[in-house]
């Protein structure tokens, strides 16, 4: 003879099912999208900066990559291609100017340059965003 088990939902008014016993074991780890409820980097720059202060980072970027590729490859030695990344990281990017002479020393001012017009263009958009308040009220 074999013995039937029948097992209960916690409620003991039906039999329980796969999904009752699994409701019980708590410590398995979530995976899949619930298990990351934080949004990916790129979401929280976005977020947080703005679309217009990434695009102007990126075009920053892109300008620095072009001027030293261009520096590299003049054979005269007479190239001012650096000198169209500190225009376009104006006016923070100056402090060249008061800076010890060294290639990483022009490097962080182009980099702080293009960080505070980032946070000006971020501040901007999200005041620009918020709109002009009702006047009649």
């Amino acid at each position: 003879m074999s013995k039937r088990i029948v097992l209960a939902s916690p409620d003991r008014t039906r039999p329980a099912s796969v999904s009752d016993r699994s409701t019980h074991s708590r410590s398995a780890p979530m995976t899949g999208a619930a298990a990351d409820s934080r949004p990916s980097l790129p979401r929280r720059l976005r977020d947080r900066v703005g679309l217009a202060a990434l695009a102007y980072l990126a075009l920053c970027a892109a300008v620095l990559v072009w001027a030293v590729v261009a520096t590299v490859t003049d054979d005269s030695g007479e190239s001012m291609a650096l000198v169209l990344p500190l225009l376009v990281t104006a006016p923070c990017s100056l402090v060249v100017s008061v800076l010890p002479e060294h290639g990483s020393m022009f490097l962080a001012s182009l980099v702080f340059g293009a960080a505070v017009n980032a946070a000006v263009i971020s501040w901007c958009t999200s005041v620009l965003r918020r709109g002009r308040p009702d006047p009649e009220s």
